[in-house]
């Protein structure tokens, strides 16, 4: 493949971060990772001490295929045949995985610093939606006892026939919505206090009226 000029600078391009932003298609991870290989082959850097992180199970694996493609189309026209050899070995432990799995793979190794079991397991899919509904049912069942008049006033205002159904979404996509924050606590304090500074706010108002 025959590189452009700008992805020539992405490759050889030295000793300082870069951010490569271009539409789909445009050959992007092809050019990162020829970036890879020119970092292997030209410099003599161990597969072993790159990380490269994508967010999909089949982005990771289709990298590692690609970096073994790339390795094996060289060996012949590479005077150093033994190296590029020896990183086809280390391909299959390379750090070359999707964010999650890198962070629980840091995570089971240094769970002594984290003060957890490391035989801790993640819960996704169709397990991680019964634990919310389990977990929705227990808190509003318990607000309902401990403050009923409270808890009929937002039945009222955010369900229409009386049900839990529009609460529970509501409540899931805020839910959603936090989790995707980089600082949840931060965002709740902050919210707290502007909620807090409106309702003065608002009291000023009506007791001038």
């Amino acid at each position: 493949m025959e590189f452009v000029k700008e992805q020539k600078d992405i490759i050889k391009t030295d000793n300082k971060n870069i951010i490569v932003s271009a539409s789909a298609g445009s050959g992007k991870t092809f050019t990162m990772l020829s970036k890879v290989f020119d970092i292997m082959k030209n410099k003599k850097v161990d597969i072993s001490r790159i990380m490269l992180l994508t967010y999909t199970n089949s982005a990771g694996n289709e990298m590692k295929i690609k970096i073994y493609k790339l390795i094996n189309d060289n060996l012949e026209k590479d005077d150093d045949k033994e190296f590029l050899i020896s990183q086809i070995d280390s391909l299959p432990a390379s750090t070359i995985s999707t964010f999650h799995s890198f962070y629980e793979k840091i995570i089971r190794e240094y769970y002594y610093k984290l003060g957890i079991n490391p035989s801790f397991s993640i819960i996704t899919g169709e397990n991680l939606e019964i634990l919310k509904n389990e977990a929705f049912l227990c808190a509003t069942k318990r607000f309902e006892k401990e403050r009923k008049e409270i808890f009929n006033l937002i039945l009222d205002e955010y369900s229409s026939k009386r049900n839990l159904k529009t609460i529970r979404e509501l409540i899931f996509s805020l839910y959603d919505f936090l989790t995707a924050l980089d600082n949840e606590e931060n965002w709740r304090d902050n919210f707290a206090t502007r909620i807090q500074a409106l309702l003065k706010k608002f009291c000023k108002i009506i007791f001038l009226f």
